[in-house]
């Protein structure tokens, strides 16, 4: 994996980010994990200042200007979850670059790699009054208050997935639709993508999504000719292509199978039972690990514990709970 992670805070007007503030602004944040954080070097000298947070290190870089024209405009266009990224990318004079220092080895180091870089962004958004995110990896614009609750949803142990990845779309057939992760390949070395089918937008963007969470939390754990799903009516094949329909590189297609339909429930008498779980999916068929559907659209959040400094030793592989984090 050669990607790192680094994020734009774009600013209306250019402003004094100071380093020891931005320091102890994460320090409050991360307090209620435990995390450790420190200054290495300031940026009095007009270049970079360096932090450490959870083992990691992050760089600050202030500019006063713009980001160059034609860096975000294409981006903004697209922001469905931020409406307004076009006027904030207009109207912004100044940005704050915020970039991991490290190159991850695995997807451990990966996941834990983006959300220490993502911690540190929270904080100098909130010291820079930044009007939003610009997140390189996945190409994806998050406004302020949306990359706050990003950073909120890691402290909770739980995976902003949706703010670090972008979807890609492209029409199939009639009626079909087609999509693509963009900024998996960090993770995994590979982008995701799901062949065109007669399937909603958010029906796809929930299945890419819980892939993705499953992924994070259990690592390469696919294997070619796996499938994925909950029942036999709907099974989603696993193939890994040389080449994808949307990328030059290797990718994993996810494509979707009709299987028979499910018989008819017999009736029987109702009994006493314990109750299940309602965010814990059932095993898939035939795959290698569940995927669960979040049936509005809303991606689901899985919720096992973050890796923390070590992040990057052999783990046992967790089944990951899917739940749902609000849009606002």
């Amino acid at each position: 994996m050669s990607d790192r992670f680094f994020s734009l805070v774009l600013q209306k007007e250019p402003r004094h980010v100071d380093d020891a503030a931005v320091v102890e602004r994460l320090r409050d944040l991360v307090a209620p994990i435990g995390l450790s954080v420190s200054l290495l070097k300031d940026g009095l000298d007009g270049g970079p200042a360096v932090l450490e947070i959870g083992g990691a290190k992050v760089s600050i870089v202030r500019q006063a200007q713009p980001v160059p024209d034609g860096t975000l405009e294409r981006v903004a266009r697209g922001s469905i979850g931020w409406p307004e990224a076009p006027a904030a990318v207009a109207v912004h004079t100044g940005h704050v670059i915020v970039g991991c220092l490290e190159e991850a080895q695995d997807h451990q180091q990966a996941l834990h790699f983006a959300a220490m870089t993502t911690l540190a962004t929270a904080a100098v958004l909130q010291e820079s009054d930044g009007l939003g995110v610009y997140w390189s990896t996945g190409e994806i614009m998050v406004s302020g208050g949306g990359w706050q609750q990003a950073a909120a949803a890691i402290l909770a142990k739980s995976l902003p997935v949706a703010d670090w990845i972008n979807l890609i779309w492209r029409r199939g057939g009639e009626g079909e639709i087609g999509a693509a992760t963009e900024g998996a390949r960090a993770f995994f070395g590979m982008e995701i993508e799901f062949a065109p089918a007669r399937l909603q937008p958010a029906e796809i963007a929930g299945k890419l999504f819980n892939v993705v969470h499953y992924l994070l939390m259990n690592g390469a754990v696919l294997k070619d000719g796996d499938t994925l799903g909950q029942s036999a009516e709907e099974i989603i094949r696993v193939r890994f292509r040389e080449r994808g329909a949307q990328f030059d590189g290797r990718v994993i297609e996810l494509s979707l199978e009709r299987g028979e339909p499910m018989p008819e429930p017999v009736s029987r008498p109702a009994q006493q039972s314990a109750p299940m779980a309602a965010s814990a999916p059932e095993a898939a068929p035939t795959g290698a690990g569940p995927v669960s559907e979040a049936g509005d659209g809303t991606p689901p959040v899985a919720m096992p514990a973050m890796p923390l400094p070590d992040a990057g030793k052999p783990a046992r592989p967790r089944r990951p709970v899917f739940g749902r984090r609000g849009l606002n």
